[in-house]
């Protein structure tokens, strides 16, 4: 369950938005980034980091599980 990732796809995204808006793409990528708790988004490696874990033997007892990737943008509880 990955959050905003810096991606192509999002940076489109950003740059309709920051037109819309009458921002910057940087204005609208730190609005992201300020819901985070780190503070940034994410990038692909550390989706794919996640993702080579899961498929790693370290995970062979792992049957299933929602893996939020998220850094820290989810605030509920399960």
């Amino acid at each position: 369950m990955p959050a905003w990732t810096a991606t192509d796809r999002v940076l489109e995204l950003d740059t309709n938005r920051a037109r819309l808006n009458q921002t910057t793409l940087e204005e609208e990528r730190q609005k992201k980034a300020r819901e985070t708790s780190v503070g940034r988004i994410g990038t692909p490696e550390e989706f794919a980091n996640a993702a080579v874990f899961l498929l790693s033997p370290a995970a062979s007892y792992i049957t299933g599980v929602m893996l939020t990737i998220d850094g820290g943008l989810y605030k509920g509880l399960f």
